[in-house]
């Protein structure tokens, strides 16, 4: 997955290319093992808004599951969440 700061105001899409499920298989278990060759399959959009349509509409997986379905727009909500961190981290 792409790098990810928790207050830098941008969201992260990852859209995997081609065949949906084969090449999601694919894809997780290239990112479970942490190899580059996860990255030939996956475009990344970055912004503080993003609107995605596809044709025919398809499902969104959030987090690994199935949470949405195109189209979606996500914008990004600041100050929604409060993160505690111990000091000296």
């Amino acid at each position: 997955m792409e790098a990810a700061d928790l207050d830098n105001g941008e969201i992260i899409v990852e859209a995997v290319r081609g065949d949906f499920k084969r090449r999601l298989v694919t894809s997780w278990t290239a990112s479970l093992f942490r190899l580059r060759t996860r990255r030939d399959d996956v475009v990344v959009f970055r912004g503080s808004s993003i609107r995605i349509e596809t044709e025919p509409n398809l499902p969104i997986s959030i987090d690994g599951e199935v949470l949405a379905h195109t189209p979606v727009t996500a914008h990004v909500a600041p100050a929604v969440i409060e993160v505690m961190v111990p000091r000296g981290v």
